[in-house]
């Protein structure tokens, strides 16, 4: 199994350099030189490097995953795209930072809180993007609570740069 150790002195960077070059991250806004970065994601595919996801959870103590919420369904959904539009756009800028995404919502408030409870709690998400608006919305109440970030730049009145995309 490849190291970080090893793509480190393949590629003749310190460790810490090949992991934010292998670990992007558009929160903290951990930044690395492109052509560092393409010469270390270079040498990772020649020593055939894959990161262990697991392993990345347990130390970070938090998962490369985005929790997309819905609101309750009322069966609006299902007949619009406009969400299908919104995963496939999410996951497509997403995935340029090696994270996936996940999916909560349910039949009503209280089933959509528990869902986001599940990704907070078992999966380790931490960022998370609201495709609806409320006022008084108990997942945002929540979320706020135990820290996480929301990507709601896009809400009107909200021009915040956004955790997720920088904008």
């Amino acid at each position: 199994m490849v190291t970080l150790k090893d793509i480190a002195l393949a590629a003749g960077v310190s460790t810490a350099t090949a992991s934010r070059a292998l670990n992007p991250n558009p929160v903290s806004g951990t930044y690395i030189n492109k052509n560092t970065r393409a010469h270390v994601l270079k040498m990772a595919a020649k020593l055939g490097y894959s990161p262990n996801l697991s392993a990345r959870t347990l130390s970070n103590g938090s998962s490369n995953t985005v929790g997309v919420v819905f609101g309750p369904n009322t069966g609006v959904i299902a007949g619009n795209d406009f969400g299908l539009h919104m995963l496939f756009g999410i996951q497509q800028a997403i995935a340029k930072f090696n994270y996936t995404s996940s999916l909560a919502s349910g039949d009503n408030w209280n089933q959509v809180l528990d869902n986001v409870k599940l990704l907070v709690e078992g999966t380790k998400t931490k960022l998370f993007v609201l495709l609806y608006t409320m006022k008084n919305d108990p997942v945002s109440a929540y979320l706020r609570r135990k820290k996480n970030s929301l990507c709601d730049h896009w809400r009107a009145g909200r021009m915040d740069r956004c955790p997720l995309c920088g904008q």
